[in-house]
């Protein structure tokens, strides 16, 4: 069995035991999908070209950005399945950090939720810079490392003394937005935007704190609104330090 296979057979055991936790995760796929498909749609409006997804394993996004791309290439390791039915869609396997490509293809490159699995960040991203075309656009997605959520469950990591979802959860790392500006500067490269948001403004484990202390959420503490602020993830929008 593949590796792919694998994390397949792993996630559907998962959604067996806990059917409330994976519906909220599949919520927070589609949040972030459909965020993804408005920021690669913006970048390709001005000049398509060819969308290099690094990472996912699946041609899922090709469909929605066919009419603005040239082509879409995903690259992963251990590469799903390619979906035949669609044109200039293509599954090919291979690393982030030594990508299989020519110098200056890609108008468009997406890390979505994949640099922080990365053993090498900031190779990946200079791989990415290698690749990009001028005035080419990068479009990371992260785990914000100082969300409330990431704040609960590191909280519950250190009460069990190991990591929650240990079976799931295969980040490396995990970045704020200063963590990756550094790791871009040293790829040179630099954020030119950058978005936060929720996945679920009220998530299960939110919703159990508000019912037991209402005053958390309202009144004039509200003491968990700078961190809800910031957002469980962020969407950042790179380019090269001497073209941006």
């Amino acid at each position: 069995m593949s590796e792919w296979h694998e994390k397949q057979a792993r996630w559907e055991s998962f959604r067996e035991k806990r059917p409330e936790l994976s519906d909220h995760t599949r919520a927070l796929w589609e949040v972030d999908r459909a965020r993804t498909l408005t920021t690669a749609r913006a970048i390709l409006a001005s000049a398509p070209g060819l969308v290099v997804d690094v990472g996912t394993g699946h041609t899922d996004l090709g469909r929605d950005l066919a009419e603005r791309a040239t082509g879409y290439l995903a690259i992963d390791p251990t590469p799903g399945r390619e979906d035949e039915q669609l044109e200039r869609c293509w599954l090919l396997a291979g690393m982030g950090e030594a990508l299989p490509l020519r110098d200056g293809c890609a108008r468009l490159i997406m890390l979505r939720a994949s640099l922080d699995h990365m053993e090498d960040d900031v190779g990946a991203l200079r791989e990415a810079r290698r690749v990009l075309a001028p005035h080419g656009r990068i479009l990371v997605t992260l785990s914000n490392r100082r969300a409330l959520l990431n704040h609960l469950r590191r909280l519950r990591s250190l009460i069990r003394r190991r990591p929650v979802y240990q079976h799931l959860d295969q980040h490396l790392r995990y970045y704020s937005l200063e963590d990756l500006r550094k790791v871009a500067r040293a790829a040179d490269l630099r954020v030119l935007s950058c978005e936060s948001y929720l996945y679920l403004p009220r998530s299960s484990l939110v919703s159990r704190i508000e019912a037991r202390a209402p005053w958390v959420f309202s009144g004039p503490a509200r003491v968990l609104d700078p961190l809800l602020a910031r957002g469980d993830v962020f969407l950042a929008v790179l380019g090269a330090g001497s073209q941006a």
